[in-house]
């Protein structure tokens, strides 16, 4: 009986997974979807390199948000599909603000570009609140997980310097200035050249912004 389970669970997985490309017949709206969808994150288990594995999962979100798309809004397949947004994207978050080793540091700017796509997608579709948050949670996420961060601003050619997070050491030279924050797995370092126009009140203003990943001990 065991044996027989487990050859009608085999036989329909090769099914699903043969007929993955056909929306229609696997879609939101199909009684294999939520089994496509097990199938999807128990693959997930294998993948361990943690870069790969938010990559991989940026994509099911993709495909997740395309389902949703292909179905009527606000059916019980597109609410469907949705739910399943949403629960990768906070996957995906979670997964972000938790990267103390800054594993995901390289692929940050893809998830922001996928993530900003999505936004504006969403605008178009209903009862879509709670992946807005997430989605936004994301953005600021991506954008800011492991860094320092340094605003530099210019009044007169006078520089003013903040810093946010990290051990900043700034070094002034004349109208020069440098900033070096690090925090535990992030450097970045902001260098600033400011001259004003004698003749006028204008100044200029040349920024130099540079950010990389430290290694730990």
């Amino acid at each position: 009986m065991k044996i027989a389970a487990v050859i009608i669970v085999v036989l329909l997985l090769a099914q699903v997974g043969a007929a993955r490309e056909d929306s229609s017949w696997v879609g939101p709206g199909s009684s294999f979807y939520p089994l496509k969808i097990w199938m999807e994150k128990f693959r997930l288990n294998f993948v361990f390199n943690q870069t790969e594995k938010t990559q991989t999962m940026l994509g099911l979100a993709e495909e997740r948000l395309r389902d949703a798309e292909s179905v009527q809004n606000n059916s019980e397949a597109f609410n469907s599909a949705m739910d399943e947004y949403a629960s990768q994207l906070e996957e995906i978050n979670n997964i972000i603000k938790n990267d103390t080793q800054n594993e995901t540091k390289d692929i940050r700017v893809n998830i922001t570009e996928k993530i900003e796509d999505h936004k504006k997608r969403t605008n178009l579709l209903k009862n879509t609140g709670r992946v807005t948050v997430i989605q936004q949670s994301i953005v600021e996420a991506s954008s800011s997980s492991g860094e320092s961060k340094i605003k530099v601003s210019v009044v007169d050619g006078n520089v003013s310097v903040e810093t946010d997070g990290g051990n900043p050491v700034v070094t002034r030279d004349g109208s020069n200035v440098t900033v070096i924050s690090e925090t535990n797995n992030s450097r970045q370092q902001v260098i600033v050249r400011s001259s004003r126009n004698d003749s006028s009140s204008s100044s200029v203003v040349v920024s130099q912004s540079s950010s990389v990943a430290v290694s730990g001990n």
